[in-house]
């Protein structure tokens, strides 16, 4: 009996020892896997382009008669700039982008029609991101973020059966999700790459007849940039 109890002892010992030393050695792990990353202030650039576009677009010529658009968005440009507040594995932030797509081709119905200019976004976001060290040096980021865009959409003008000449602007709540991979340059640098998905409000025309009206405007972004922490 008197071992048994000695052996009980030992062992409530042992694990009291275990429990009081896991916090310290996962502090001194984390410390020691990136013992640059805690509290600091940093600032980030990237550049890219868009892609996987999701849009779809209509014409009113009255209220009672209204034309589907077909027509095609490309790559263009994505740039971006943030400034944000980390820790070891949480990050937030303000971002600022700029959003791009071209336009090209388009019937409204059965009519010809030729679409021009860009496709273009300026929005701010608020992200947060929470992070997983890889080792030393890589670590993987995810999260995402909510914010307010400004755009405007291409201009549709028809080829025959109407002189028209539409284009539409739009201003509302964006989001985005985001993804990617961090490097450590050295202490104070960070190069990263990440993908985002990204959701816009709608382009609308408004006003008099006719009205070019988007919906369910979607797109992809691939970036990489730099990240600098002071």
């Amino acid at each position: 009996m008197y071992d048994l109890r000695k052996t009980e002892i030992r062992a409530l010992v042992l694990l009291g020892s275990l429990i009081s030393v896991s916090p310290a050695s996962a502090w001194e792990q984390e410390h020691a896997l990136n013992p640059e990353e805690h509290k600091s202030f940093y600032v980030s650039g990237f550049l890219g382009a868009t892609d996987a576009f999701s849009s779809s677009a209509e014409m009113a010529f009255s209220p009672a008669v209204k034309s589907p658009v077909t027509y095609s968005l490309d790559s263009a440009l994505n740039w971006g700039v943030s400034a944000g507040y980390q820790y070891s594995h949480f990050r937030i932030e303000a971002e600022f982008q700029d959003i791009r797509a071209d336009a090209s081709g388009a019937t409204v119905g059965r009519l010809q029609a030729n679409m021009t200019d860009e496709m273009q976004y300026y929005v701010g976001f608020l992200n947060a991101y929470a992070m997983v060290w890889l080792d030393s040096d890589f670590k993987a980021f995810f999260g995402g973020g909510i914010g307010y865009a400004t755009g405007t959409s291409p201009t549709i003008s028809l080829t025959r059966g109407c002189a028209c000449i539409v284009n539409g602007d739009a201003d509302g709540v964006a989001w985005q999700l985001r993804g990617g991979l961090e490097y450590n340059i050295d202490n104070n640098l960070r190069a990263f790459v990440q993908y985002s998905h990204i959701g816009l409000p709608a382009p609308s025309s408004g006003g008099s007849y006719p009205r070019l009206e988007f919906s369910d405007l979607k797109l992809g972004a691939i970036s990489a940039g730099l990240r600098w922490k002071f």
